[in-house]
C-alpha cells in the first residue's frame, strides 16, 4: 500500500494515503456543503426583501397614494417594474460595497433597523400617546441620518471624501445606533405630544387588545 512518511528527527508517524486522500475528500465534500447552505440562506433572504419591497410600492405606495384607483392588473405592473428596480439597485450597491468586511456591513444593517423599526415597535407597543405623524418622523430622522452616516464613513474609507475629522465622529459614524435610537425615540415622543389630538378614541381598547391573554377572547377579528 503507498504510504507517505514524515519525521522530525526522534519521532516519526507513518501516514497511509489512502486516508490522506479520504479526509481531504470529505473535507470537499463538508466544505461545498457548507457553502451551499450560505448561498441558499443568501438567496432566500435577498428574494424575501425583494419581493417585500416591491409588495410595498405597488401595494402602498403606487396603489395607495400615487393611483388609488389602479386594477389588479396595473398593480400586478407595478410590482414588476419595482422588482426589476429595487434588483439593478441592489446589484449596483452590492459592487459598490463588496470590499467591505461582511460583518461590519451586517452590523450596519442592524444600526439602521436600530434607529427606525425599534424605537416604533416599542413606542407601539407600550406607549398610548404615540401618533403615526410621530412615528413616521422618528423612523425617517433616526433611519435616514444613520444611512447618511453610514455612506459617508464608507466614503471616507474609500477616499471619496477627504474630510478631517476627530477620531470620536467618526466612530459615532462607524456605530450610529448608539446616538441613532435616542434619537428616533426622541422624536417620536415629542413630534407625538405636539400631534397628541391624532392619538386615535379607541387607543385604550387597541392597547388591552394587544396585551391581553388570547383566553381572554379580545384578539378575536383584531385586524376587521
Amino acid at each position: 500500500m503507498p504510504a507517505l512518511y514524515a519525521g522530525n528527527g526522534t519521532d516519526s508517524v507513518l501516514i497511509k494515503l489512502p486516508t490522506i486522500l479520504a479526509n481531504e475528500t470529505l473535507g470537499k465534500v463538508l466544505s461545498g456543503i457548507t457553502s451551499a447552505g450560505a448561498f441558499a440562506a443568501f438567496m432566500s433572504t435577498f428574494s424575501g426583501l425583494l419581493v417585500s419591497m416591491s409588495g410595498a410600492f405597488a401595494h402602498d405606495v403606487y396603489g395607495k397614494m400615487i393611483r388609488p384607483t389602479a386594477s389588479p392588473e396595473d398593480r400586478v405592473k407595478a410590482f414588476k417594474f419595482a422588482a426589476v428596480f429595487v434588483g439593478i439597485v441592489s446589484m449596483a450597491l452590492g459592487l459598490f460595497v463588496e470590499t467591505f468586511d461582511i460583518a461590519t456591513m451586517v452590523g450596519w444593517a442592524f444600526a439602521i433597523g436600530a434607529a427606525s423599526y425599534f424605537p416604533l415597535l416599542l413606542l407601539g407597543a407600550w406607549w398610548r400617546g404615540l401618533t403615526k405623524v410621530g412615528a413616521g418622523a422618528g423612523m425617517l430622522l433616526g433611519g435616514l441620518l444613520s444611512l447618511f452616516a453610514i455612506v459617508a464613513n464608507m466614503l471616507l474609507d474609500k477616499k471619496v471624501l477627504s474630510w478631517d475629522l476627530p477620531p470620536l465622529v467618526r466612530s459615532l459614524m462607524e456605530q450610529p445606533a448608539i446616538w441613532g435610537v435616542p434619537l428616533s425615540l426622541l422624536t417620536m415622543v415629542v413630534v407625538s405630544k405636539l400631534t397628541a389630538s391624532s392619538v386615535p378614541s379607541d387607543v385604550d381598547l387597541k392597547m388591552l387588545r394587544l396585551h391581553a391573554p388570547e383566553e381572554m377572547g379580545l384578539s378575536k377579528d383584531y385586524v376587521a
